[in-house]
């Protein structure tokens, strides 16, 4: 006889509070965490017993590695003790995390914000505007290099490849909307954070449009950029597929240090987009079909 979900109580409801949450995987990771504080009988093989997923999957899916299925989605809500909207915010989340085209991404967004309580104020929607056209980055921390007080034409000859004096127009109205500028008493548009992060899974999803957007543009520099003003370097190894994650991890800490030591310069003259990517070029037949089966389907 497998053992008992743990009691319906007010402590376990209220934490985590699942309307903060726009990644799924982070939420099942810090309610199995705050859980087993207080149940300690709650484990992954608990979450086996409960669900029928195996331990080792239900851990690549809370490591952001793996995804939830319709039946497995199913299957976590009785044990999350989540029903009525909470219910429709987990099955929602799910599959905004999975969501790959634009307009579903947006869709599925926007019926988060419909879902959560009234009180909720962490869904950050301004991040998912910002990154929703490649310019608006740029003409945000171009305000940086100049004292712009209202020369839209001037602002779009900055940007590159230039955009038009009503694009530049619309950036920084709706800069200014998100509050991620403002202007000073001489009129000056000042921007007010340095560093703003891609965030979690919402905006990585929402990013990709993004990232599609800027990876163009770099295919674009090759052609159209002198030699120096831009770097662009390769690299191909061949290693593990379980150490594609260490490589990943790599690459972040690389990207943190050049934001912190991009602020710490305190001028600039310039914006620098910097893209990292990899991928496979090349893998075993058997492995590259179990990592495509393991991602397709009721799992995508």
């Amino acid at each position: 006889m497998s053992d008992p979900l743990p009691q319906k109580d007010v402590t376990l409801m209220k934490m985590p509070d699942i309307y903060t949450y726009t990644e799924y995987a982070t939420y099942l990771k810090d309610w199995f965490q705050e859980t087993k504080e207080t149940h300690p009988q709650v484990s992954y093989r608990f979450l086996t017993r409960h669900t029928g997923i195996d331990a080792g999957y239900i851990l690549k899916i809370m490591q952001g590695a793996k995804h939830l299925s319709a039946e497995g989605v199913e299957a976590f809500i009785p044990v999350l003790q989540l029903d009525g909207r909470a219910a429709k915010y987990f099955r929602t989340m799910v599959a905004f995390n999975k969501a790959k085209a634009s307009e579903e991404i947006s869709n599925l967004f926007n019926r988060l914000c419909e879902l959560r309580e009234t009180h909720s104020k962490v869904i950050p929607q301004k991040q998912y505007r910002y990154w929703s056209q490649w310019y608006y980055p740029a003409v945000r921390l171009s305000l940086m290099n100049f004292d712009f007080r209202g020369d839209y034409v001037g602002l779009a000859e900055r940007i590159l490849p230039n955009i038009s004096a009503q694009q530049a127009k619309e950036a920084i109205q709706t800069l200014l909307e998100l509050e991620l500028i403002e202007v000073d008493s001489d009129g000056v548009y000042q921007v007010k954070d340095l560093l703003i992060s891609t965030g979690d899974a919402w905006t990585s999803a929402a990013i990709r449009e993004f990232q599609s957007q800027t990876l163009e543009l770099a295919k674009q520099s090759l052609h159209e950029r002198a030699r120096g003003l831009r770097s662009i370097s390769t690299l191909s190894l061949a290693i593990p597929v379980e150490e594609v994650g260490t490589l990943k991890e790599m690459m972040d800490e690389f990207r943190r240090k050049v934001a912190k030591w991009s602020v710490g310069i305190g001028h600039s003259d310039c914006v620098i987009q910097l893209d990292l990517a990899a991928f496979p070029i090349s893998m075993d037949p058997e492995v590259r079909k179990r990592i495509e089966k393991s991602t397709k389907g009721k799992c995508l």
